[in-house]
């Protein structure tokens, strides 16, 4: 597959969108005829909470402040992480769709949005919200069956993310 089409690919399969001044929320929704693979290199400020709510993959971080790692993203997962840069390959399966959902938070927007419920965090994120050192950190967890349905929704209402948000926010 040539690159240019192959951007086009990726471009139609990865949208985002302005929720508010420092909030957005990605969906990446494929269903690749044959295998796909993309590499990624990223200058990186935001805190990212990641649902997996389809399919399987394996995410090949390189480049990243605390060295490389191998994410193995299936249904049901997600995870919440933070890496100032960072480079990788994702290689997506031929035959199988593949759901995430993406929320991309400035870590400033984040600790307002927390309040005094800041300090339950836990510390990798503490670290980050109060931009305390080596704040770099990827955290993932098993969602349950419910956690997954809201996520799941923007697959069904992507016209409605780009309406203006509630509480200020900007829509796309």
């Amino acid at each position: 597959m040539g690159c240019r089409k192959k951007g086009e690919l990726l471009q139609s399969m990865w949208q985002e969108y302005p929720v508010r001044p420092g909030l957005s929320v990605s969906v990446f929704d494929a269903f690749p005829d044959e295998d796909f693979s993309f590499h990624y290199r990223k200058e990186n400020s935001f805190v990212d909470f990641g649902f997996f709510l389809e399919g399987d993959f394996v995410n090949d971080l390189r480049d990243t402040p605390i060295g490389s790692l191998k994410v193995k993203n299936f249904a049901g997962t997600g995870g919440i992480g933070f890496f100032r840069h960072m480079s990788g390959t994702v290689n997506i399966p031929a035959g199988k769709k593949t759901r995430v959902v993406h929320m991309h938070v400035l870590p400033d927007v984040l600790f307002s949005m927390l309040d005094e419920d800041a300090g339950y965090a836990p510390s990798c994120l503490r670290r980050t919200l109060e931009q305390k050192g080596d704040a770099d950190f990827p955290s993932s967890v098993v969602c349950l069956p419910k956690c997954r349905l809201p996520p799941m929704n923007c697959f069904r209402c992507k016209k409605q993310l780009r309406r203006p948000a509630l509480h200020g926010g900007q829509g796309a």
